[in-house]
């Protein structure tokens, strides 16, 4: 799901999940979306301030969006 909203110019953010989702599973997906993922960690006050920096900072939300589409490609 992340790299399907990456694709569609979506921000991402994503926090580690044992057991499969994990901080070198986390790692993997930052490599493959670079800044179109924020990764923080699960406590919500840290996802909080996360997603809230994201939507207060248009310039990092434009490059984000910019990223997930740039790394995925264009659709087909």
């Amino acid at each position: 799901a992340s790299e399907q909203a990456a694709a569609l110019g979506r921000p991402v953010v994503a926090f580690p999940v044992p057991p499969s989702y994990t901080g070198e599973f986390l790692a993997n997906q930052r490599r493959l979306l670079g800044e179109a993922l924020t990764v923080s960690s699960a406590e919500p006050a840290a996802l909080a301030a996360a997603l809230a920096g994201l939507w207060r900072d248009p310039v990092r939300y434009a490059a984000a969006a910019a990223a997930g589409r740039e790394r995925m490609g264009p659709s087909g």
